[in-house]
C-alpha cells in the first residue's frame, strides 16, 4: 500500500488499528517504533499512554502521559486519562486534581466521574449535564462511560447505541477494553452491540 514505515504519524495510527483488531503486542511495537523516530511528539506519547491504560498497564500508562505533559504542558486529554488512572487506584483526591487541570472539552466528563466517586451526586449531575449539552453529540462514548461508572446501565446503553450509530471514533478503541464499561459486558445488550459493529461477541 506504499506506506512509509518511517512516518511516525502513520505508525501511531497503525498502532491504533492494531489495537482495535485485538493485536495488542503489535500495537505496542508500532507505538514504540513511532516514538523512536519522533520522541518529542506529545500526541504519540499520549496515544501510547491511552493504549497502556486500556490494557490495564497503569504504571506504564501514567509514565507515557506524564511524558506527554512534560513535552507540552497544556496538551489536551492527558490529565483526563491520568485522572482515570488515579480513580482506578482509588486516589479520588488525586483524580480530582487531574480533572480540574484538564481542558474544557473533557473536564466536565472527568468531574462527573470523580464527584460520583466522592459521593457528591449533585455536582456529578451538574458536570454531566454540562458535558452532555456541550459535547454529547460529538463524544457519546464518553457520556456512556460516565453513566456506566455511575451504575446507570440503561442510560449507558442508550449512549453506546448512539455512539455506534454515529460512528464515534472513540467507540472502536474503548468498547471492548475501557475498564469503566466492564460492568456492562455481561448484559445481552453488550453482545448485541458487538454484533452490530461486526465484532465477535465472545
Amino acid at each position: 500500500m506504499g506506506l512509509n514505515s518511517r512516518d511516525p504519524v502513520a505508525l501511531y495510527n497503525m498502532s491504533w488499528l492494531a489495537f482495535d483488531l485485538g493485536l495488542h503486542d503489535e500495537s505496542l511495537r508500532l507505538q514504540d517504533l513511532s516514538l523512536s523516530i519522533d520522541p518529542l511528539n506529545p500526541d504519540a506519547w499520549q496515544n501510547g499512554g491511552i493504549i497502556q491504560y486500556l490494557m490495564g498497564n497503569l504504571d506504564a500508562g501514567e509514565q507515557a502521559l506524564r511524558r506527554s505533559l512534560q513535552i507540552s504542558p497544556d496538551f489536551s486529554g492527558s490529565h483526563w486519562y491520568l485522572g482515570q488512572i488515579r480513580l482506578l487506584r482509588g486516589d479520588t483526591p488525586g483524580a480530582l486534581r487531574e480533572m480540574q487541570t484538564e481542558a474544557r472539552t473533557t473536564q466536565d466528563f472527568g468531574l462527573a466521574l470523580v464527584y460520583h466517586a466522592l459521593g457528591r451526586r449533585a455536582e456529578s449531575d451538574a458536570a454531566l449535564g454540562r458535558a452532555v449539552q456541550m459535547y454529547g453529540d460529538s463524544a457519546p462514548t464518553n457520556v456512556a462511560i460516565v453513566y456506566a461508572f455511575r451504575g446507570q446501565r440503561d442510560e449507558a446503553f442508550k449512549w453506546l447505541g448512539k455512539a455506534v450509530d454515529e460512528h464515534d471514533l472513540l467507540i472502536g478503541h474503548k468498547f471492548r477494553d475501557e475498564p469503566k464499561l466492564k460492568p456492562l459486558r455481561s448484559d445481552p445488550r453488550y453482545k448485541a452491540l458487538l454484533r452490530k459493529m461486526n465484532l465477535p461477541d465472545h
